[in-house]
């Protein structure tokens, strides 16, 4: 569990990154471990590498591991492998406007593909600030090229229709507020929106619950979830 980007390592329930123990050992600490005898023998038999960890290698031990990557037909029919660990593998795409930004999405649809791993990428409404510099044409287009990569890719919507209208400080105004349908008819034209270039969602995800339980809100309003 990290908070403000800052690991708590007394924590029983940190995040436990598979391999991260590199990023947290010192240099004198590490050549102590690689040249004591005894340990360097422990780490080489089973199998403990000094690359520090990456989104490949990470998803890579979780699939020798065992673990069953959960496609979007499987979520949708709450179909789970009870004999193993399931993983839901979301990638919410929250900032196109720069080169990288593009580029790293594309490159974590290649692994994935390389992998063979199931995941949904999940695209923000089309007129969102955050994808303002890259153009409606260029977004369509890196979800082919992500559907292409990555052949078990399926593509969501992650939109946050409760917040656009009612801000996280202001105070509880129920669910029959009069901008309740300008949300809802918010939601419907970035929905139509994609459709219009053949992008067709079966899945969503609406996090960002910084009303608390103040109605309206994401996870609590029924209306939203209907």
């Amino acid at each position: 569990v990290a908070g403000g980007h800052k690991e708590n390592r007394n924590s029983a329930t940190r995040k436990g990154v598979i391999g991260d123990w590199v990023n947290f050992l010192s240099f004198w600490e590490k050549w102590w471990y690689r040249t004591n005898k005894f340990w360097k023998n422990f780490l080489d038999t089973y199998g403990y590498s000094w690359n520090p960890p990456t989104y490949k290698t990470i998803l890579s031990a979780m699939k020798n591991a065992g673990v069953v990557d959960l496609t979007e037909e499987d979520i949708l029919s709450l179909r789970l492998n009870p004999d193993s660990p399931n993983l839901l593998l979301l990638n919410d795409i929250d900032f196109l406007n720069t080169r990288n930004a593009c580029k790293s999405v594309l490159e974590t649809a290649k692994i994935e593909g390389e992998l063979g791993i199931a995941s949904i990428f999940n695209f923000l409404p089309l007129d969102d600030v955050r994808y303002r510099h890259v153009g409606t044409g260029k977004i369509i287009k890196m979800i082919h090229k992500i559907t292409a990569l990555s052949p078990k890719a399926a593509i969501g919507l992650h939109l946050n229709a409760t917040e656009r209208f009612f801000p996280a400080k202001m105070e509880d105004v129920g669910n029959n507020h009069p901008d309740m349908a300008k949300a809802v008819a918010y939601l419907h034209e970035q929905i139509d929106a994609y459709s219009r270039h053949g992008i067709v969602f079966h899945t969503s995800t609406a996090h960002g619950y910084g009303r608390g339980k103040k109605p309206p809100n994401n996870a609590y309003s029924s209306v939203f979830a209907d």
